[in-house]
């Protein structure tokens, strides 16, 4: 599942949602008060909050605490975003990821469609015109992929009841294949299968609930698209053989969303999105 990195990130809700200051704690947030000359654009005062979203639920998968894909810089604290842009250092971090979001080609988040608004496009080209004007933004100058290792529901032993709720964040063809070959079960396969969870970084076999009712909408190389939805462990799974692979995927939660960065030709999402991510995968299916 190379570069998997699903930026498991943009929420698209009608308002800019709500998800980076010199000298950020050791919990992403933002600290200082440093700002840039000002050149007089308007923003409202908590206009870093709105950019934060944007950054945390867009950028911060890959251009996070910790890099991921190959990405040549963080984005997470005003440090980060005032910082000379290694491609142009007449631009800052900033005014660099606004050029990338407009772009008519090689645009980012990367994809089939730009997932920036205008308005939102709009709102963080006033808060570099204004200066950085920093803002308390609690959560929203959080990266939620640097947050510790927890289980935010109820963690479970590895010999569960079976169901469709068992083991989940384990690579479920992988057990099935083995169990089918030394027991000769007939344990199903899943074209693709995968568990969310509410935080970045959950062990395995940690029941997940809040994700329940999340859906997965899965787009395949010919542009059909199936979507389905999270059980009580936050599992979700497709068994047809009707997808043409790569895939792209997203998922949906509440009006909010969270979308795959790069095509995939591997259905077995847990493989990658481990407690820790490997592959390039910066950890979990985060629920947006």
């Amino acid at each position: 599942m190379k570069r998997s990195a699903w930026l498991w990130l943009l929420s698209l809700s009608a308002a800019i949602l709500a998800p980076a200051c010199s000298g950020s704690g050791g919990d992403g947030e933002a600290t200082s008060s440093s700002s840039s000359s000002s050149t007089g654009g308007a923003a409202p005062p908590d206009a870093m909050c709105d950019v934060l979203t944007l950054l945390q639920q867009q950028c911060w998968s890959c251009h996070g605490t910790t890099r991921h894909d190959g990405t040549p810089n963080s984005l997470v604290t005003l440090a980060h975003l005032q910082a000379p842009s290694i491609v142009d250092a007449a631009s800052t971090n900033a005014e660099r990821s606004v050029l990338r979001m407009e772009a008519e080609t090689n645009f980012m988040p990367p994809g089939k469609v730009r997932r920036a608004t205008s308005e939102q496009i709009a709102l963080f080209k006033a808060w570099i015109a204004a200066g950085y004007p920093p803002a308390s933004c609690g959560d929203a100058a959080k990266d939620p992929y640097a947050a510790a290792t927890k289980c935010s529901g109820e963690q479970l032993g590895l010999h569960q009841q079976e169901g469709e709720d068992m083991n989940a964040g384990r690579p479920c063809n992988a057990c099935h294949e083995q169990v089918n070959t030394e027991q000769g079960g007939d344990s199903p396969l899943f074209t693709l299968a995968g568990t969310i969870f509410p935080t970045a970084h959950e062990p395995d076999d940690c029941r997940a609930p809040a994700a329940k009712g999340a859906q997965v909408e899965i787009t395949d190389f010919k542009g059909k698209v199936v979507v389905v939805t999270a059980n009580e462990a936050g599992n979700f799974f497709y068994k047809e053989a009707d997808l043409e692979f790569p895939y792209t995927a997203k998922v949906l939660f509440e009006g909010r969303e969270r979308a795959m960065a790069h095509p995939q030709k591997n259905g077995a999402c847990n493989e990658c999105h481990s407690e820790s991510g490997v592959q390039d995968a910066p950890g979990r299916i985060l629920l947006p």
